[in-house]
This record gives C-alpha cells, structure tokens and sequence, in this order.
C-alpha cells in the first residue's frame, strides 16, 4: 500500500540525505497499519495491514520489496487497488469471479442479478496483499543550494487474490519523480507519480495520478529525531469518484550507539469522502 509504504521522506531516504549510510548497506522495516473510512459508502470499511520490506541501498540508488498481509473488512463492492480501498465494484460473492453490474457477461446480454439472498453486502477477507518492487535513482545529488532530484520505478505485482478483493489480478507501472530540498534542520519535498493501472474488461478502471508536497523538521543536529507532515491528492482509479486526498504526519526516532534502529509513528486524515477517515501506522526499521 502506497500509504502505508510512506515515509514521508519521499525519494531518498532520511538515512542517506543525513549521512548516516556506509555503501551497499541493507534496512529490514516492519510495519503495522490500520485505516477505517466509509470510502464514499454508508457503510464503514476496516483495512488492516502487516507489511515487511528489505531496502538495498547503493551510490546512487536504492532498491525495495515490500511484501504485504492484509485484512479487509467492509461493503461488499470495495476492493483494494494499488493498496487503497476503493468502493464502486458491484456485490462480492466469496468464490464468483467480479463483474460489475451492467456490463455484458454472455453473449446474449447482460447478466441476471442473483436473487437476493445471494448476494453478499458485507466481507471480511484476509491474506496476501499485492507485492510491489520499486527502484529509486539519485538523479541529482543535493547541496545547500540545489535540491535533490530521484527518479522512481514502482512495479505492483498481481499476488493479491482478486476474487476476494484484496487485489486487481493485474500488474501497475508507476513512474515518478521526487524533489527534496534542505535549508539547515527543515527539508522541503514534493514528488508525482503517474500509475499505469493493468486493466480488463470487467472494470471501468483509469490510469492513476498523483502529486504530493511536505516539510520534515529534524530536531537535532545529528537528525536522529524528526517529524515530517505530507499532503496527497491522487486521483481515483474509478471513472466518476472522487479524488483521494490525505494529509499525513508523523514522528521518527533513531536508537542505539550506532543509530541503527528507527521507530516511526505516522497518522493520516482523510481530506476527501473518497479516503479513509483516519488511519495509523507503525513502523520498526533495522540497518545491517
């Protein structure tokens, strides 16, 4: 999940831009997350996320895998693309491939709708979530008057089951691109993506795009404290929703002698009906 992926240091990491990294130097994170919303429904979904990443860290780039274990408890026509919740999807029958209402089925027309008692309004799903690469490139290097500049590669894998919602059974592109800009302690940031979204014929899905801005404050001068705030707008995957707009903020610290632990808190606000209403994250990240 994008959200839960976030750490608010957008493109290159907190470790390398401070100094703190040796060369080819490998991070372990762990992460723990839930969000609640109505995603532009009635009724209120739970997501709930157990992620673990390995980031590889080189001269002049980083490379991640994030394996994710997801939970999803909600109205029956939400599914999760790209790691977001997103409702609009038609009824969800546990076992029945997804087909949208009012798009052909048989070549004689549209499908029937199941009786009533058939179909299935709520569900509570959990398993393997969508397993993304991603890749960043130091394209420029910052200095006091320059900022930093990172090209992003970001390849979701369809391991998530779409049956049950917990995936699109297709692969997403991203490619984006980040700016970081440092003046003393304060940080400035803004980055764009734009998501090639693997589609079919069963779902009316677009291509994604997104752009976000945030300031990161460390509080000392080794860095080893900080707090970040970020703001999002990405637009729905869904042809006719809303936009989904968070703001995002959180707190990070660096243990032990050597600084090789990180413990980071972030929580989010959903600033549009189309995203969660809150949501929280832990993540607990160890450098070899």
């Amino acid at each position: 999940m994008v959200l839960v992926a976030l750490a608010l240091g957008l493109g290159v990491s907190a470790e390398a831009r401070d100094g703190a990294l040796t060369l080819q130097q490998t991070r372990l994170d762990l992460t723990v997350g839930r969000f609640e919303g109505e995603y532009g429904l009635e009724e209120t979904t739970r997501y709930d996320v157990v992620a673990a990443g390995l980031r590889w860290y080189f001269p002049r780039f980083e490379l991640q895998v994030s394996v994710p274990f997801v939970s999803l408890e909600g109205p029956g026509d939400i599914r999760l693309i790209g790691g977001q919740p997103v409702p609009g999807f038609g009824g969800f029958q546990p076992g029945a491939p997804f087909r949208p209402p009012g798009l052909p089925g048989l070549p004689g027309g549209a499908p029937e709708p199941p009786p009533p008692e058939e179909i299935v309004e709520t569900r509570r799903e959990s398993g393997l979530g969508d397993i993304s690469l991603q890749g960043e490139v130091y394209l420029l290097e910052g200095s006091e008057i320059a900022p930093w500049v990172i090209g992003l590669v970001r390849i979701k894998t369809p391991t998530g089951d779409e049956d049950r919602g917990l995936g699109t059974g297709k692969t997403d592109l991203e490619l984006g691109v980040s700016l970081i800009q440092s003046f003393g302690r304060t940080s400035l940031f803004a980055d764009a993506g734009y998501t090639w979204i693997g589609k079919d014929d069963e779902a009316a899905l677009r291509d994604v795009v997104r752009l976000g801005v945030g300031v990161s404050l460390a509080l000392d001068a080794g860095s080893r404290h900080a707090i970040s705030m970020y703001f999002e707008n990405r637009v729905n995957a869904v042809r006719g929703r809303e936009d989904q707009r968070t703001l995002a903020g959180s707190v990070s610290t660096r243990f032990g002698d050597e600084q090789r632990l990180r413990l980071t808190a972030t929580g989010f606000a959903g600033l549009s009906d189309s995203t969660e209403d809150w949501g929280a994250t832990l993540r607990l990240g160890y450098l070899f």
